[in-house]
């Protein structure tokens, strides 16, 4: 009844008559998304507990069919495709210190050196969240200076800040005159100290008389790792922050280790380390379990360091010189079902279906390689195996290779070759680096996407932001996608400036099945989530959204991705804003 109404009465009944029935309010919030017609847009900001509608922006009837359309639509995917709608909207002035994340739709901007942490909760319905409590727009730490932002929305609905504190404690061990780094973690609904963090836990002295460089933080459960390097090397810290007795743990990795820390399923931390330049060693990776901080029992320090040990000391790359390494990153995230990225779920299936060049055993170490050159192969236990998986992009005849590094059926890492150095096309420069062929060792692209470049992509790496569940975004321009087949792009889509390809990577179901109904697979001792594809290939859909821009606003720089939504992020030089336009599934 109420989307036959003009869509001025619309708007009137959304901002002025809706608070009175909290119910139908928060029907309306569950099912209402921004909507944009060309230059038409609505946006809303919702808030359940006042139970008022604010900020609503009218636009002509148009616009109307398109929400009744919405409202009435339940499917994530249609024909295939995801039903997404968009809402633009201005977030943050920028500098070159700015860092942003995306977890369970709050944008959380921050600035390196600053005291202040915005969040801001974009469109979207978020199904794992129905009851979410009201956000704090500003968190303020005075007194800090903000190195690294890291955050359990969905878990803990926390954030966590590591900071300098700019007054000196007198109780640090080092040197009173220093600067201790200190973790606040926060309740991002009051903005206080959450309640399960114990406060004597708060500040690092070990970090006291440390004047090097911070690389990352992360949280995963109630396992915390920040990570910095400096003269003397790599220290990782490690700390229980729910744990009101025991010690926290250092590690002090005197080799180089490029930045990236990442907490995967059973608190699995990966450390790579990249040789020195004018060595032919090749890159490695760290592996250690650090489960044992989970437990509640108390302990001392002696037996603190059993706690934590290497499950695989060297993941050898071996096709991978030092040299050849661009950037490497890691993905994951702190749900609450334990599960990080499962963009590779079928991966490590029992059937040889995947080209996996070599891997470890994480249990014990062990290598193993794939079958002959061909490198296709696949691990006796799927369970315990990690993997260097490589495959090769077509980009008008030039091929680009990645390596994908997977454990347990999930992506952990991506490692690339600097995009500038091109061995790929000439055998004698092949030959160089990779005395395999790439017609052996290399799948098709066709195993993994469409015959797309991605040299504009945004895609030299994967974080949490570009990747969440079974969902990878890029962002492609038309000269990227110019070579592709028009059957990639329906109704006309090149015609837009940029796009946001989305590609949902899935292993494939049996049509008779519930999504998550554990199936025991043929062969094998351990129960999967997923079936066995009858046609032994990766099911995937690759999506490609024009993206829905206000006219005359430039391009974006950047994507995020989580669960509901995906968030074009777009730098404007002219005022030093963010501006971000947001496209949620549903």
């Amino acid at each position: 009844m109420l989307l036959n109404l003009p869509i001025e009465c619309i708007a009137y009944v959304l901002k002025y008559l809706l608070p009175s029935n909290i119910a139908l309010c928060r029907s309306v919030n569950r099912r209402l998304r921004a909507i944009i017609d060309g230059s038409d847009l609505i946006t809303y900001s919702f808030n359940l507990e006042k139970a008022c509608m604010t900020d609503v922006v009218t636009s002509p009837i148009p616009v109307r069919q398109k929400l009744r359309d919405l409202l009435t639509s339940e499917a994530r995917w249609k024909n295939g495709e995801p039903i997404m709608t968009a809402v633009n909207r201005k977030v943050h002035a920028k500098t070159p210190d700015t860092r942003y994340r995306l977890d369970s739709g709050v944008l959380i901007v921050y600035e390196r050196g600053g005291d202040t942490v915005l969040l801001e909760q974009l469109p979207g319905y978020d199904a794992q969240n129905r009851s979410r409590r009201p956000i704090m727009g500003t968190l303020e730490l005075p007194g800090r200076r903000i190195e690294y932002v890291s955050s359990s929305i969905a878990e803990h609905n926390a954030i966590v800040i590591a900071g300098r504190c700019m007054q000196a404690r007198p109780d640090c061990a080092h040197d009173p005159t220093m600067h201790p780094i200190e973790l606040d973690i926060l309740d991002i609904s009051t903005g206080k100290p959450h309640l399960e963090y114990h406060q004597e836990q708060n500040f690092l002295n070990f970090f006291t008389d440390f004047d090097g460089i911070f690389h990352s933080l992360e949280i995963s459960g109630s396992i915390i790792v920040l990570t910095a390097s400096g003269e003397d090397g790599v220290f990782v810290y490690i700390t229980n922050w729910k744990r009101k007795t025991g010690y926290n743990m250092i590690y002090s990795l005197p080799e180089p280790v490029i930045s990236g820390v990442v907490f995967l399923t059973e608190h699995i931390i990966v450390l790579p380390r990249i040789p020195e330049e004018d060595t032919e060693e090749p890159a490695t990776l760290d592996i250690h379990d650090v489960s044992g901080l989970t437990k509640d029992d108390d302990m001392q320090r002696d037996a603190l360091d059993k706690k934590i040990h290497p499950l695989v000391t060297r993941l050898g790359l071996p096709h991978l010189r030092s040299d050849e390494l661009y950037y490497t990153s890691f993905t994951g995230t702190s749900s609450a079902l334990g599960t990080q990225s499962q963009s590779c779920n079928a991966m490590m299936g029992r059937q040889p279906r995947f080209p996996l060049r070599s891997g470890v055993d994480a249990q014990d170490g062990e290598h193993w390689e794939g079958d002959d050159n061909t490198g296709r192969g696949f691990h006796p236990n799927p369970q315990h195996a990690i993997c260097a998986f490589d495959f090769a992009i077509d980009d008008g005849g030039i091929q680009e290779r990645r390596t994908l590094i997977i454990h347990r059926r999930s992506l952990l890492a991506l490692v690339e070759a600097d995009p500038s150095r091109r061995f790929f096309g000439d055998p004698d420069e092949m030959t160089e680096v990779d005395p395999i062929p790439w017609a052996d060792w290399g799948p098709a692209i066709s195993t993994w996407l469409p015959p797309i470049g991605l040299q504009d992509a945004n895609s030299r790496f994967l974080s949490p932001s570009h990747t969440s569940g079974q969902r990878l975004a890029l962002l492609l321009t038309p000269s990227v996608v110019e070579g592709s087949s028009q059957e990639d792009f329906k109704d006309s889509r090149l015609d837009s400036d940029k796009y946001l390809t989305v590609v949902d990577f899935n292993a494939y179901r049996d049509s008779d099945m519930p999504r998550n109904t554990p199936r025991q697979l043929p062969g094998s001792e351990t129960s999967s989530l997923f079936a066995e594809p009858a046609d032994g290939k990766l099911d995937y859909r690759v999506v490609h959204v024009p993206l829905c821009l206000p006219e005359g606003s430039p391009l974006p720089d950047d994507c995020m991705i989580d669960e509901e939504r995906i968030v074009a992020l777009t730098f404007n030089k002219d005022d030093s804003k963010i501006y971000t336009t947001t496209h949620v599934f549903g």
